[in-house]
C-alpha cells in the first residue's frame, strides 16, 4: 500500500511538468540610494546591446516576481534601453507604486526619472 502511494506522489509531479528556471534576483532587490544609483550608473555604462540585453533579464525576472525593487531598476533599465518591454506600463507602475518607496532618496531619484 505505502509503494502505491509514493509512485502516486511521483506521478503527480510529472504531470506537474519541468520545474520553472531559477534567476537570481538578489541584486535587483536592494533599493538603498547607493545600490540604486549605482546600478543607473552600471547601466549608463553599458553600450546599447548590453543596456537591452540587461533589461530583458530585468523584464524576465519582473514578470515572475513583481516586487517594488524589482521595477525600479526594471524602469532604470527601460529608460536606458529601447525596444525592452512597455515603458509606458512600467512608468504608469511606477508612479502608482512611487509612494511606496521608503527611501526617500531612491523616491527622489525615480520621482526625477519620471519627469524624462
Amino acid at each position: 500500500m505505502l509503494v502505491l502511494a509514493s509512485c502516486a506522489g511521483l506521478h503527480d509531479r510529472a504531470d506537474a511538468g519541468p520545474p520553472a528556471p531559477t534567476v537570481t534576483t538578489d541584486r535587483y532587490l536592494t533599493t538603498s540610494a547607493d545600490a540604486v544609483i549605482g546600478y543607473a550608473a552600471t547601466v549608463a555604462g553599458f553600450d546599447a546591446a548590453e543596456r537591452v540585453f540587461e533589461c530583458h533579464r530585468v523584464l524576465r525576472i519582473y514578470r515572475v516576481n513583481r516586487q517594488l525593487p524589482i521595477l525600479i531598476h526594471l524602469f532604470i533599465a527601460q529608460t536606458a534601453s529601447s525596444g525592452c518591454g512597455d515603458l509606458r506600463s512600467t512608468t504608469r507602475e511606477v508612479r502608482a507604486m512611487r509612494g511606496q518607496i521608503a527611501n526617500s532618496m531612491v523616491r527622489d531619484f525615480v520621482t526625477f526619472q519620471l519627469l524624462a
